[in-house]
């Protein structure tokens, strides 16, 4: 799949809050850090020729002068601009992830890969428009006025949206995509009940180390029952793909510790996904104004 691979380069599969601070040696300006990175990538990937291609994006040429796509460093640079002493490891990991990426690519597709993610509406329509014209669409679901459902490939260590072209290797078409990855994604999943406690009043729920933990919401009638149990009042936040949290409505003051809980788990990722909290409804979520 020529062009798609940083195209659809979902963050990475690693938290790096556990990482142990070092002295980084990464350049704090975004032309001497786009240039680090790529050394590093070259390191990493000899066989593939970078050149920079744009703010924060270096574009990948293989030994036949084909394109491998373009790797967008933004979110990377972002996360080692709030975290600088640990940018070092971030950076490394982020160079292994595409490494292991671009192998992941060759590897031919199967039905049972195909998993459904929760994403910012916003970066996917950024997504979207770095596509311009290509023929392989990104397809996306509305969930929330912020929030979308995507179709994505669980590699052993990477995903990445599925995309037009893959519907012609899996034979399948979209409506049949979206049932696959939800299928797929039940499967995976233990019971909501197994995972979640009914918290303290104030307190915070978490479900994490699940790489699909945000996914959860995607499955609106699993919360009917702890819904209940507090009286209607479920709130949720999604800081991370892979974790959740969740709680009673119990006054501003509750939400706002829940809210800086979750922004601090995302401050310390390289793959934040939401800073607002949302709220069961009988017919849906609805986010907290």
């Amino acid at each position: 799949m020529p062009g798609l691979l940083a195209r659809f380069i979902l963050p990475l599969l690693l938290s790096l809050a556990s990482l142990p601070a070092a002295a980084a040696g990464a350049p704090r300006d975004e032309p001497g850090f786009s240039a680090y990175v790529a050394q590093e990538l070259a390191r990493e990937m000899p066989d593939l020729k970078l050149a920079p291609s744009g703010r924060l994006t270096l574009e990948g040429k293989r030994p036949d002068g084909s394109s491998s796509g373009q790797i967008h460093l933004d979110r990377v640079y972002d996360f080692c601009a709030r975290n600088f002493s640990i940018c070092d490891p971030a950076v490394d990991s982020f160079v292994k992830g595409i490494a292991q990426i671009t192998r992941e690519e060759m590897l031919p597709l199967d039905k049972t890969m195909v998993r459904l993610a929760v994403r910012p509406r916003q970066y996917i329509e950024q997504v979207k428009q770095q596509l311009g014209a290509d023929p392989a669409p990104v397809y996306a679901r509305h969930l929330t006025a912020h929030l979308v459902v995507v179709p994505v490939l669980d590699f052993p260590r990477s995903s990445r949206f599925v995309n037009g072209r893959d519907l012609a290797a899996l034979k399948v078409d979209e409506e049949q995509l979206f049932k696959l990855g939800e299928a797929n994604l039940r499967a995976a999943q233990k019971p909501l009940a197994e995972v979640t406690k009914l918290p303290p009043p104030k307190a915070v729920g978490r479900i994490f180390n699940e790489d699909y933990a945000a996914s959860r919401i995607i499955f609106h009638d699993d919360w009917n029952e702890l819904a209940n149990k507090l009286d209607g009042k479920l709130v949720l936040m999604l800081p991370t793909p892979d974790f959740l949290l969740y709680g009673g409505e119990s006054g501003e003051e509750a939400l706002a510790a829940m809210q800086t809980f979750g922004m601090e788990v995302a401050a310390r990722s390289t793959r934040p996904l939401s800073p607002l909290l949302i709220r069961w409804t009988p017919t849906g979520w609805e986010e907290v104004k």
